[in-house]
């Protein structure tokens, strides 16, 4: 099954944002450009680059205005990452595991995707969870292990198409959990709203330091592209 959440385009042209890095614990490594290495505080990602968390977790600004904590044993993939003056255009694929959201308002009309194998999602500030481990597999133990497959919603309404067939919307203190039916929409479990408290705690860069660092991967990448052209 695949979940998606989604929000609307534009046919302005689009400008590439970044994801920073803003802790983490434990260990992760991720993938750029055909480079594997260790994530570490502050490292600054783009579209196409996988993270993976093994025993750690990361917390990870998207663009401007999300930020997501990917659980441990989980692995993501930055599909889109944009803006114009208009929207913020961002897609993330939870290959497997787990993942939490929270997306702020802003004066841009956000555009902030999760999609996975089975569903997809999208939503304009809110705080959500998003789960899909691998089918067949027993995933490993850890502080999230007991979040079952499925979309779980705190505050704000997330849209969700399924693979499986069928579009939805959840709001706040709602939950699609996957069964041999399909997703089943229910009232979000207590305990997830115990777990997704943490989200509240959440805090972005500040808007000049996320443009510091943005405008140095800039630096680097066109940097990087003038040596390959002077190698050529």
């Amino acid at each position: 099954m695949t979940f998606l959440l989604s929000i609307g385009s534009s046919a302005m042209e689009a400008a590439d944002e970044v994801a920073v890095v803003l802790f983490v614990t434990g260990e992760a490594s991720y993938s750029q450009h055909g480079k594997k290495g260790k994530v570490s505080k502050h490292l600054v990602l783009g579209k196409e680059d996988t993270l993976d968390t093994s025993n750690g977790r990361v917390d990870l600004q998207v663009g401007s205005s999300a930020v997501i904590r990917v659980a441990p044993f989980s692995k993501i993939k930055i599909s889109e990452l944009s803006s114009t003056s208009k929207d913020n255009s961002s897609t993330v694929e939870l290959v497997s595991g787990k993942i939490f959201a929270k997306v702020d308002k802003s004066p841009r009309k956000e555009n902030f995707t999760v999609t996975s194998a089975s569903y997809t999602a999208g939503v304009r500030g809110t705080q959500f969870v998003i789960s899909e481990e691998p089918k067949g597999n027993n995933p490993q133990a850890h502080e999230h292990s007991d979040i079952p497959d499925g979309i779980f919603v705190k505050e704000g309404e997330v849209g969700v198409f399924s693979s499986g067939g069928g579009d939805f919307s959840l709001n706040a203190n709602e939950q699609a959990v996957q069964s041999q039916e399909g997703l089943l929409k229910q009232p979000l479990a207590e305990f997830m709203k115990e777990k997704m408290r943490v989200m509240d705690q959440f805090r972005r860069l500040s808007d000049e330091n996320y443009q510091l660092l943005k405008e140095q991967k800039l630096k680097n990448q066109q940097l990087l592209e003038s040596t390959k052209s002077g190698i050529k």
